[in-house]
């Protein structure tokens, strides 16, 4: 499911960010899965916890290291949409969040068909 944040398109199944006039850019899968996350889990503050079981699974040794890499990487290839409030908060010894909601192009799926669905132990969620 494509959205939006600021003047950023971002479609998720393609792996892809495109800015207003400019060209499609290659995200890798792992960075376009956080974003998602945050973005249909929008406007919750997301632990990091949540993030790295949701994205790399339970038992993933890299997840720690994984998700600041990820962060890190969104922050800067989001940074010339962060004009328009486009980025990524760190809430601190909370978790992060999007600054601005994400604008979708259809309308949302169930967390499952985008394979985001939030832990088993994490409480419901509702997504209007």
């Amino acid at each position: 499911m494509k959205f939006k944040l600021g003047n950023c398109q971002i479609d998720p199944f393609e792996h892809s960010i495109m800015f207003d006039g400019e060209k499609k850019r290659s995200i890798q899968p792992k960075s376009i899965e956080v974003l998602s996350y945050l973005a249909v889990h929008y406007p919750r503050v997301i632990s990091r916890e949540e993030l790295i079981t949701s994205i790399w699974g339970e038992k993933s040794v890299v997840g720690d290291n994984g998700l600041t890499n990820a962060i890190w990487h969104l922050r800067k290839t989001l940074k010339p949409a962060s004009n328009d409030g486009a980025s990524i908060e760190t809430i601190r010894k909370v978790g992060y969040k999007l600054s601005t909601a994400p604008q979708w192009e259809e309308t949302l799926p169930d967390s499952e068909e985008l394979s985001i669905s939030p832990p088993r132990n994490s409480p419901s969620f509702n997504v209007t």
